[in-house]
């Protein structure tokens, strides 16, 4: 057998000792080994009473990407409340991937909580399933909280559904912060929409800021487009 599998071997007894230290560093070594055969074992560390070795049993799940880890991870977040900043669960559903949890992470974008929205967003944005687009541009036209619309752009981009361009050019439009938009034309350039050289060129000429200058001429040059040669030109005599 392979080293991994051996190393998993060994680890796997650990997992029950005494001694939190020692199960924590158990935990996360069987996440480095990828073993399928140890995410029941890992599982087991959700459900443990120290945070920082159910974090850290989430962490493993995320390294080891077994689909049969699903169902625990939805019970844990679902039994830990909407207080609970359950950040490792959420990223180790992102990283498995299963497109079967989207509708379920969808249903959460409507919560109340702002944490739970906020970390439902980004797994959503890991699968890129395109089932998710229309509620991420709900998230964008309707939301308030900057830090979650963000959340939204940035699942948009790497979905890269051509339904999220015209939102994302009006999101641009219409907030002056510079890492906004910096992120909403990173979502464009990802999508690949040539209708926002114009709106990302414009902003750029107008800018009187070097730091946006900067980021709008990498975005032009993201797009691809060879109508922004002249743009380009542009710059270079500013």
């Amino acid at each position: 057998r392979c080293g991994y599998e051996q190393v998993a071997d060994k680890l796997i007894p650990l997992t029950n000792h005494a001694d939190a230290e020692i199960r924590r560093n158990a935990f996360r070594a069987l996440g480095m080994t990828r073993d399928p055969r140890a995410t029941e074992v890992v599982i087991k560390a959700l459900g443990d009473t120290n945070r920082t070795i159910s974090a850290v049993g989430a962490e493993a799940l995320r390294d080891i990407q077994d689909p049969r880890a699903m169902p625990v991870l939805l019970d844990t977040i679902s039994a830990a409340g909407p207080k609970s900043a359950l950040y490792d669960e959420f990223s180790a559903i992102g990283s498995i991937g299963d497109r079967r949890v989207v509708p379920i992470l969808v249903s959460m974008i409507s919560s109340t909580n702002s944490v739970v929205k906020d970390l439902a967003i980004a797994p959503l944005g890991q699968i890129k399933d395109p089932r998710a687009v229309p509620a991420l541009i709900e998230v964008l036209s309707g939301e308030d909280d900057e830090r979650i619309k963000n959340s939204a752009i940035t699942a948009l981009g790497f979905i890269g559904d051509f339904r999220g361009a015209e939102p994302l050019i009006r999101a641009f439009n219409g907030n002056r912060s510079w890492h906004y938009r910096d992120n909403c034309a990173w979502a464009l350039s990802r999508i690949g929409y040539s209708n926002a050289l114009d709106v990302v060129a414009g902003h750029f000429l107008a800018s009187s800021s070097k730091l946006e200058e900067s980021i709008s001429v990498r975005h032009v040059e993201e797009l691809g487009d060879s109508r922004a040669v002249p743009t380009l030109l542009n710059v270079l005599g500013k």
